[in-house]
């Protein structure tokens, strides 16, 4: 998400919100419109392709408004067994 909003010249910071022994969902991002798009919209574009292919993500809600791309069919020989959370 960040970088999407990078994308579109928003100033982002992702911090940790709550503590991580009480929810792993502790991540807020602020986003500060700035002056139309990125400069740097083609690096920020291969990094965001790079971490969803490695992660797996084929489709995000907010790339989808942006007409974004994330990877097109995933392999299942090119990322690493998902860790069992005990």
């Amino acid at each position: 998400r960040a970088i999407l909003l990078q994308m579109m010249g928003y100033k982002v910071s992702v911090f940790e919100f709550i503590g991580g022994e009480h929810t792993s969902k502790n991540v807020m991002i602020t986003a500060v419109k700035k002056n139309g798009p990125s400069s740097k919209s083609v690096e920020l574009r291969s990094k965001l392709k790079k971490l969803a292919e490695f992660h797996g993500i084929t489709s995000h809600k907010l790339a989808s408004w942006m007409k974004e791309e994330l990877a097109g069919e995933v392999q299942a020989d090119k990322f690493p067994p998902r860790l069992s959370r005990r």
